[in-house]
């Protein structure tokens, strides 16, 4: 499968964009979804996307240019090419929280209702987004004989591994357990809402952990890892203190 969908004159397509797209519709779908369920008002999941969906992007893109910054310090035309890949999920779920901060400051709204209510949706968005990568052949592990191992070009194999031809689809660990996520939150909203029990927040602090730990593995599993500290790259580091900041506000929630 080639990258480009469909062109229309000079202009071209991307699979990456299209899937991307995608991710983002399912994720709406999900918030309206919840919101009805929850009794609050779906129209505000269109406001949030409107302002949450440029912001995420933005986010994605700048998380992934910092944590990945020697591929770009000698191309900074890079930096722009979405349609090459590139865009963080980590990041952009940090776009979409800060912009669910400000909007429910500015409406008077509960942040951490809301924040559940996104929750879902969030990770179903990731399931799907992930799957972008493979379009783009990067998200790949170590080369592996293993029946679902994807093939990768030659030319985006890393130096070392030209003689190898299949690889571990790190990106499908992340959209499968994503998906199971997704599954189990949606499960669990179902079950707050018919017995009135759970504080709010604690799924989407949980989703935020079970997030900053899938990224912790699979950027170890990485093959082109940029360390930053030791033998951790930038986006574990990240990852550690994400699931501290998390832990300690979970762990608050529950004590009260």
């Amino acid at each position: 499968m080639g990258k480009i969908a469909f062109s229309i004159g000079p202009f071209h397509v991307y699979w990456y964009g299209m899937i991307l797209a995608l991710a983002v519709v399912a994720a709406i779908v999900s918030g309206i979804f919840q919101a009805r369920l929850r009794k609050q008002s779906p129209e505000k999941i269109l406001d949030i996307a409107l302002f949450g969906v440029p912001i995420a992007i933005i986010c994605a893109r700048g998380h992934y240019i910092m944590t990945n910054w020697v591929l770009y310090a000698e191309q900074p035309g890079e930096m722009v090419s979405l349609w090459h890949g590139g865009l963080s999920f980590t990041g952009a779920a940090f776009g979409l929280l800060l912009t669910i901060v400000l909007y429910s400051k500015w409406k008077n709204l509960n942040l951490w209702c809301w924040a559940d209510i996104l929750t879902p949706g969030l990770a179903l968005a990731q399931a799907v987004g992930s799957l972008a990568n493979f379009i783009n052949q990067e998200g790949f592990g170590a080369p592996s004989n293993l029946a679902w191992s994807i093939y990768i070009d030659f030319n985006c194999r890393p130096a070392g591994y030209e003689q190898f031809d299949f690889f571990q689809p790190l990106f499908l660990y992340e959209s499968l357990s994503s998906l199971v996520f997704f599954l189990l939150a949606t499960a669990l909203a179902f079950y707050q809402v018919k017995s009135g029990k759970g504080r709010t927040g604690i799924l989407f602090l949980v989703y935020f952990i079970f997030l900053a730990s899938i990224r912790f593995i699979l950027e170890g599993l990485e093959l082109n890892r940029i360390l930053f500290i030791g033998q951790l790259t930038a986006d574990q580091v990240i990852s550690v203190i994400t699931v501290g900041v998390c832990a300690y506000l979970l762990a608050a929630k529950i004590k009260k």
